[in-house]
């Protein structure tokens, strides 16, 4: 009979073990924490504090990274920690100690077992609601420091983009600095660019004889100064905005036609230049599930299954850079079966006019153009929406799988902990970041496996949890002697064994022999070398 996880009163024994972990637990939670904050901060936090960023505010953002990562920094630390605190009762006899005084060894990991499931139920919470809250925090953040303080973040020798370019912004700008020194730049310039897509002027790229606009993208402005200089105002809101002077500069604009680019001069002057504030979003469709909690999660996919998406018109003609739309107003986008019921209409009504094309009974050269424009731009926000769900649905399947791989982590801490006892921390925190990273690659070949549609969404969220676990199975199994699993396996083959135990015998002398050839061909294939190493020599031969 399996006993209970956690025993009605715990004793002295259960506390000191579990004082054991707690150390090297938390001292590796803290470690990896710090780490992982001083890599992201390293170049940035001077900067945000030398350039008007309240102390508040960068620890708000820190404590977004931090909350974030939490989902990865806890299982390392479960792992590395239980690992050290096994070693190192393993390493002090303490375990032979227990075990010699009747103390079981399911007594003595079952409060590992503990601990997996206290950092599963904190992965849980992170997973589910606030690690994708701290996500939108930190894009919040970073939206509010393009907007605000986006020149503070100019760095000499690269360009810096304002970003939130997605396929649909019209118009962006970068600017360059050579030198800077504290507001002073050095060797700036500007550039402003513009997208377009004009149907029936743009040129067409023909796949599978459906014709795709590439669309047009060109320079609008650029704008050299030999001089900047970074400064603050009040704008009409009466907020602080900050622009730069620049001195000592040119400015090449394109006309509107579109046909030649002007010159202007401002060698003996100057100009101001602000930033333009980032675009406004159209809604959640083109999204990262990371930034939604678990019930936003099954909400999104019943919505784009069901009901579809709904976006703001005003927001739309704004991102695309045009005027127009009211605001309130809401354009329906249809659920997926409805959008595949269009495709297959499109789809039928080109197949039966292509040799109907400006006949009495058919289209004109312009309306089969345009529908099978529609039908291009229809199947690929089809096959987007498509993969868009794919991910959400994986992304359902990883949260709730990734939690129990502590749990799994933990169990295999403890008999990895006896195996390598002598090894010392460096030993422990090396297995453990090999075994984690072994687990990384599994986890991201499937995740990107299931992205693909090449494997079911369960199987892509539990498989890399499942491998874990039935290595953690296996180690204690093979490590202890009263694991349930263990006591379950001998007690099935103990009729077997007499007929099973000469197989196994012969298996193992014959594995034995194996190996013994080939040391003796690694040590005959070494005392080669050495010969024809000492022949060469023996000639000259460097």
């Amino acid at each position: 009979m399996i006993q209970s996880l956690v025993p009605v009163r715990p004793g002295i024994l259960e506390f000191y073990i579990a004082r054991e972990i707690a150390v090297p637990y938390l001292t590796s939670f803290i470690f990896l924490t710090s780490l992982f904050v001083s890599l992201v901060l390293k170049d940035a936090i001077g900067e945000l504090l030398g350039k008007g960023v309240s102390l508040l505010r960068v620890f708000q953002y820190i404590w977004y990274l931090i909350a974030e990562k939490l989902t990865l920094t806890i299982p390392v630390a479960g792992l590395l920690g239980g690992i050290m605190a096994a070693s190192r009762l393993s390493t002090d006899s303490e375990v032979t100690a227990m075990r010699a005084s009747g103390i079981s060894f399911y007594r003595i990991y079952k409060m590992f077992l503990i601990y997996g499931v206290f950092s599963a139920i904190l992965v849980a919470a992170v997973y589910f609601y606030y690690g994708p809250r701290a996500a939108e925090g930190r894009e919040e953040f970073e939206d509010w420091l393009r907007t605000y303080h986006s020149l503070s973040l100019v760095q000499p020798g690269g360009f810096m983009g304002r970003g939130g370019f997605d396929g649909v912004s019209k118009k962006g700008q970068d600017i360059y600095a050579a030198e800077r020194q504290g507001n002073i730049l050095r060797q700036v310039q500007i550039r402003e660019w513009q997208n377009d897509l004009d149907i029936k002027n743009t040129e067409y790229v023909h796949l599978r004889e459906t014709s795709i606009p590439i669309g047009d993208g060109f320079m609008t402005r650029i704008i050299h100064a030999d001089r900047g200089e970074l400064l603050v105002r009040k704008n009409q809101e009466g907020h602080d905005e900050k622009f730069v002077r620049l001195y000592e500069g040119f400015i090449l604009e394109l006309n509107e036609k579109k046909t030649e680019y002007q010159f202007t001069d401002f060698q003996k002057g100057f100009l101001d230049y602000v930033f333009q504030p980032p675009n406004r979003t159209i809604g959640k469709l083109n999204v990262k599930p990371d930034n939604y909690t678990f019930l936003e999660l099954f909400d999104f996919l019943y919505r784009i299954d069901t009901e579809g998406h709904e976006i703001n018109t005003k927001a739309l003609f704004e991102k695309v850079g045009q005027s127009g739309g009211q605001e309130g107003e809401i354009v329906r986008l249809p659920p997926i079966g409805e959008m595949q019921a269009l495709k297959t209409e499109l789809e039928i009504w080109i197949m039966a006019n292509q040799g109907k094309v400006n006949r009495p009974d058919g289209p004109s050269t312009q309306e089969y153009q345009d529908r099978m424009q529609q039908y291009a731009q229809f199947s690929a926000f089809l096959e987007d929406t498509t993969r868009t769900r794919l991910r959400f649905a994986v992304e359902i399947h990883r949260r709730i799988a990734a939690p129990f791989v502590c749990i799994a982590f933990f169990a295999m801490a403890f008999p990895l902990g006896l195996v390598f006892k002598r090894g010392g921390k460096g030993s422990s925190f090396a297995l453990a970041v090999m075994i984690y990273i072994g687990y990384f690659v599994v986890l991201s070949e499937s995740l990107k496996a299931g992205y693909q549609d090449r494997l079911h969404p369960v199987l892509a969220g539990w498989l890399p949890v499942m491998g874990a676990g039935i290595a953690a199975l296996w180690l204690l199994a093979n490590r202890t002697d009263d694991f349930p699993l263990s006591l379950l396996w001998k007690r099935l083959t103990g009729p077997l064994r007499p007929y099973t135990a000469p197989v196994f015998f012969r298996l193992a002398r014959a594995r034995g022999k194996a190996i013994a050839r080939v040391h003796v061909f690694l040590l005959s294939f070494r005392n080669r070398l050495a010969r024809i190493g000492q022949k060469n020599r023996d000639r000259g031969v460097p």
